[in-house]
């Protein structure tokens, strides 16, 4: 703005400020609340400078004023170097349109007027009103002399228009024109329905059906009793349980009820009180209780453990949270799924139990419930032990039956009076078929006990046997006969072991097919674990051949026989005469081991000439007595099989091949025998390598 202008409003003000001045001022001190119906004595003065007739009003405005303190954005207009503008012309650019224009590559805004527009943050109070009221309370025709000053005075009203934040507003019109002279405006004050109130409650803690007493006394704000109405709400978690009224008089109340069918828990009292200038305010949580519902109730038993078919002895008592001993009512006992009932005298109450005979061990639950008639409800519980009574032993195994090497799982079942089971210790046994303790252990009835059958366990009904808690228990062992006989060839030597638990005895067909086919039927004495094995070249003449012997077959097998003359004569003297010479190694072929042989045959012929009458043999006959040392590593001794997994030392001599049928002769049976044990000490001599034992040890 041109300083010129100024200096012209300046001028014009000087002149016309005494034309208009007057003086308003109010002289009463406020109080910074009032209630509706009260009276303000508002009281002030105004002087004029100049004779005047004019009205003052009286005003009072009310509303909500809040403040607040914001950040806003404020645009201001600079003058701009003179320069920049001279420019305008030179650096005008294509980038650039309207009143921009580019200095130095910077773009600008510049007003037409060669301003510039910039723009800034500030924080700044913002006072806002709402709901903004304003009441003509009075008016007064006033004629003002000069300087003279004219006091003025007026009892107001609060009406019930009027409430939040108020000020006085006192006017000066002109009267002819209304043209407003002056005015001022009071402090702040507040104009509420709010009341003051004092509260009391008969006690903090009630109990179900309790009467519930709540007084109080109610004043305005200049400390006056009021008459009126109070309006009371006992809520809980914002719900309304009890909603009434009573009247005030003299400013106070009295309200008494009966607390029934509410939740338990903590209460909140509120007041709503209102008088009758139309006042009216709610006192929120003015007080606070806490509920009950429960009755606390006990029940005790005459000991804690019992055995079946005894009686419980039960006594209990019943009495409120608040206040004293139940009586009328009656107690629930519930005791297995049943329930029994007693009365309850003076909170006090008796009951017997008794036990069934079958009843379950261990923990029993006793409960207890009891409610009164204003619905107070309590319950307990308590529990007795009863002692297990172990009645019945039992075995259980995983099978029916079983064979060699299987596992046998034993569970050894101890059950008490209500046939459930017990777990105690318990001894176990197995015995076999011959009544041999063969498993002895101790465990705990319910759990599994294992034991592996033997490879060869005998077959036939084997037994457990248990005890526990005085009680036995036996069960049959069912072992199953299995006949299992390993085939197998190891070159031209053909072997059987019984891997059964049976012993094996039967012919077994071999057959061979080949260029030539044959059949050979071979006996066979097999115990449990025993092999006998057959040299192929003995049975069929040299060739290929399939050969087949029970289930099993074996394929492009060639049988070729490289005994000399003397071994083929050795094996033909077994034939007639039941005696077998066998050679110790083959890779002894030479002349000198042969002669050796042929002189030892001979020397065998004579003896059994010269001795032969004097040699016995027969059945039921005992052989020709052993020395007792007996140098096992010379020749002439083997190792056979007495019994399974046992091996004794036998010397078969010449003269123990004598019969009583004759000088030199022995039936079939004698000669495939004797043979047989023979050639398995042979076998065994072969496996084990003994072939250093001299010339004799080609002698079984």
């Amino acid at each position: 703005m041109k300083k010129s202008v100024l200096f012209i409003f300046f001028i014009l003000g000087i002149f016309i400020l005494p034309q208009v001045y007057s003086a308003i001022t109010i002289d009463s001190t406020l109080n910074p609340q009032y209630n509706l119906g009260e009276k303000i004595n508002l009281k002030g003065s105004i002087t004029e400078a100049n004779d005047v007739n004019g009205i003052l009003n009286i005003f009072m405005e009310c509303g909500t004023t809040t403040t607040e303190y914001r950040t806003i954005t404020v645009n201001e207009t600079i003058e701009v170097d003179e320069e920049v503008v001279e420019r305008k012309a030179c650096y005008e650019d294509d980038e650039c349109s309207g009143e921009e224009v580019c200095w130095e590559h910077f773009c600008k805004d510049f007003n037409s007027d060669g301003t510039e527009t910039v723009t800034r943050t500030v924080t700044e109070p913002v006072t806002t009103t709402s709901d903004l009221q304003s009441v003509q309370l009075a008016a007064k025709s006033l004629r003002l002399k000069k300087d003279i000053l004219e006091s003025f005075s007026y009892d107001l009203p609060i009406t019930g228009e009027l409430l939040g934040t108020c000020s006085f507003r006192v006017s000066f019109n002109d009267m002819t024109s209304g043209t407003l002279i002056d005015e001022t405006t009071s402090s702040s004050l507040e104009i509420t329905k709010q009341l003051k109130g004092v509260f009391a409650i008969n006690k903090p803690e009630f109990q179900l059906g309790d009467d519930i007493i709540i007084s109080g006394n109610i004043l305005n704000l200049k400390d006056i009793n009021i008459n009126g109405m109070s309006v009371i709400y006992i809520k809980k978690d914002g719900i309304n349980y009890i909603v009434d009224t009573v009247p005030i008089t003299a400013g106070a109340f009295n309200y008494k009820t009966k607390l029934i069918s509410m939740p338990a828990g903590a209460y909140s009292v509120f007041v709503e009180a209102s008088d009758n200038n139309g006042n009216k305010y709610l006192f929120e949580n003015t007080l606070q209780f806490n509920l009950y519902n429960n009755l606390i109730v006990s029940g005790l038993t005459d000991k804690q453990s019992y055995l079946p078919e005894e009686i419980v002895k039960i006594t209990g008592t019943v009495y409120k949270k608040i206040g004293g001993a139940v009586s009328g009512v009656k107690v629930n006992i519930n005791f297995d799924d049943k329930n029994y009932t007693t009365d309850i005298l003076e909170g006090k109450f008796t009951f017997n139990i008794p036990l069934i005979k079958i009843i379950k061990s261990y923990y029993h639950n006793i409960s207890f419930n009891a409610e009164d008639q204003s619905l107070n409800y309590g319950e307990a519980t308590t529990k007795i032990d009863v002692i297990p009574v172990p009645t019945t032993l039992s075995i259980e195994l995983d099978k029916e039956a079983y064979q060699p090497q299987q596992t046998v799982i034993i569970k050894p079942i101890l059950n008490d009076q209500a046939n459930d089971a017990l777990q105690r210790k318990v001894d176990i046994e197995i015995r076999n078929t011959k009544n041999d303790i063969v498993f002895s252990v101790i465990d705990m009835t319910g759990n599994e006990v294992k034991y592996d059958l033997p490879e060869f366990a005998y077959p036939g009904i084997w037994k457990v046997n248990i005890k526990s808690e005085g009680l036995k228990a036996t069960k049959d062992l069912n072992v199953e006969v299995v006949e299992i006989i390993d085939i197998l060839l190891s070159g031209q030597e053909l072997s059987l072991t019984n891997r059964g638990n049976d012993k094996f005895e039967d012919e077994v067909s071999i057959e061979a097919s080949g260029d030539i086919s044959d059949t050979s039927i071979q006996k066979f004495y097999l115990a449990p674990n025993q092999t006998k094995s057959i040299e192929l070249f003995k049975l069929f003449k040299p060739g290929t051949y399939s050969i087949k012997i029970m289930d099993k077959t074996f394929d492009s097998v060639t049988i070729t026989d490289e005994r000399n003359i003397f071994e083929k004569a050795l094996d033909g003297l077994v034939s007639l005469t039941g005696f077998t010479i066998y050679q110790q190694s083959k890779d002894i072929s030479n002349m000198g081991f042969t002669s050796l042989a042929i002189i030892g045959v001979i020397v065998l012929l004579g003896l059994l000439v010269k001795y032969g009458g004097k040699l016995k043999f027969g059945s039921g006959k005992k052989a020709v007595s052993q020395p007792e040392n007996i140098d096992f590593d010379k020749p002439g001794v083997q190792i056979v099989n007495d019994k399974i997994g046992k091996s004794i030392p036998i010397r078969r001599t010449a003269s123990s091949l004598r019969n009583t049928s004759g000088f030199g002769k022995a039936n079939e049976q004698d000669i495939a025998d004797f043979k047989r044990r023979i050639r398995a000490g042979a076998d065994k001599d072969r496996r084990f390598g003994s072939g250093n034992g001299g010339a004799f040890s080609m002698f079984d």
